[in-house]
């Protein structure tokens, strides 16, 4: 959050005059009351650090010197009231403060605007947040396409978790095709699910890379989960054929 200050800051008698109590020089005590007014945004939002003690006020302004002197020079000054309210704390802090609750407000009526067109219209928002026109038609045309791509949540539920599943992920629209054409019921899924479990790690699809692991649309339309199992001879564990 930004703290306004004067320009005059620097030159102000109350500046000079604190200066003089603390022994530094004007830039220096500028640099004092700026940390005083970061710290009090932070801490005590009222303008009041009557409930702090004088070592508390002057870590907060990076002071080393004498705490007490610190926050007796303030007084003397004028940029603290005896009270402990920082001078002209309302009418300069509260103006900060009630702007910065009216953009969270903003924010908050924004995000659940936002909120509620995404709920009717199902259009995801960019990551800065804004949804534009060409977006927003995109994204429209996506889901009527996936919508009317399947007859049923759970056909296209069970298609992804074959394609999940799948090892060599490549054509799924030839996949879906494929998929859809042969119509799986639950007992048919079951095996498929099984079989392509069992061969994803099998040495014929493993090998140079899943070179030999068929398409997705030709492993369906093949019907190769009904291929004959192969049994691969067992590995040398020397890495060499015995003579």
């Amino acid at each position: 959050m930004f703290v306004p200050i004067d320009v005059d800051l620097k030159d102000h008698p109350r500046t000079k005059k604190l200066a003089r109590s603390l022994g530094v020089c004007p830039r220096e005590a500028q640099g004092y009351l700026l940390c005083l007014w970061q710290w009090a945004f932070k801490y005590c939002e009222d303008g009041c650090i009557d409930g702090w003690t004088e070592t508390d006020i002057a870590d907060g302004c990076d002071f080393s010197g004498d705490p007490v002197l610190f926050r007796t020079a303030l007084i003397d000054a004028g940029w603290l009231d005896k009270s402990g309210k920082l001078h002209a704390w309302n009418s300069h802090a509260g103006k900060l403060f009630r702007s910065r609750e009216k953009a969270a407000e903003k924010m908050r009526m924004f995000r659940a605007r936002k909120k509620k067109e995404q709920g009717q219209s199902g259009v995801l928002p960019l990551r800065d947040g804004n949804v534009t026109e060409e977006s927003e038609s995109r994204v429209r045309v996506r889901l009527k396409r996936e919508k009317t791509l399947w007859s049923s949540d759970d056909d296209r539920e069970c298609f992804n978790s074959f394609w999940n599943s799948y090892p060599k992920k490549v054509q799924k629209q030839k996949a879906i095709q494929a998929w859809k054409k042969l119509g799986p019921n639950d007992l048919l899924q079951g095996m498929i699910f099984r079989d392509v479990q069992d061969k994803a790690q099998s040495d014929q699809w493993l090998k140079e890379d899943r070179q030999f692991c068929p398409h997705p649309a030709s492993y369906l339309n093949g019907r190769r989960w009904e291929d004959e199992v192969v049994k691969e001879p067992p590995r040398d564990p020397f890495g060499f054929a015995k003579e």
